[in-house]
């Protein structure tokens, strides 16, 4: 398998998950509490070959960035107005939540070649 992105939307209670290959593939996308020890195990089918989970800062990202990197997780957490520059330069967004996600693991591709 290669090796693959996470990006997560996080709100209070639930966290949206989607697993994206190196290829731009949709892996997997579900949702999960908001739980970084549930969030772990949801994410260790591709354990071995995870390159980076991303998440927006929200008021829980602290919280959940430190407990995912305790855990030897590669997490990053970008700022939404730095986002914002690469998602006005995607084309074809809808509304859809998995969509979003998607979003989040191109951000993640971009804040490698960037260092956003």
């Amino acid at each position: 398998m290669e090796k693959c992105f996470v990006g997560l939307d996080v709100s209070k209670d639930e966290a949206a998950v989607c697993v994206r290959s190196d290829s731009g593939e949709i892996v997997a996308t579900f949702k999960k509490m908001t739980d970084p020890e549930v969030l772990s195990k949801s994410l260790k089918p591709w354990s071995g070959w995870i390159d980076c989970i991303v998440l927006e800062t929200c008021c829980m990202a602290n919280w959940l960035y430190n407990e995912l990197a305790d855990q030897s997780l590669p997490v990053v957490c970008f700022a939404a107005r730095q986002a914002h520059a690469v998602l006005s330069q995607m084309h074809n967004k809808t509304d859809e939540i998995s969509s979003l996600i998607e979003t989040l693991t191109h951000l993640n591709a971009a804040a490698n070649r960037s260092k956003i």
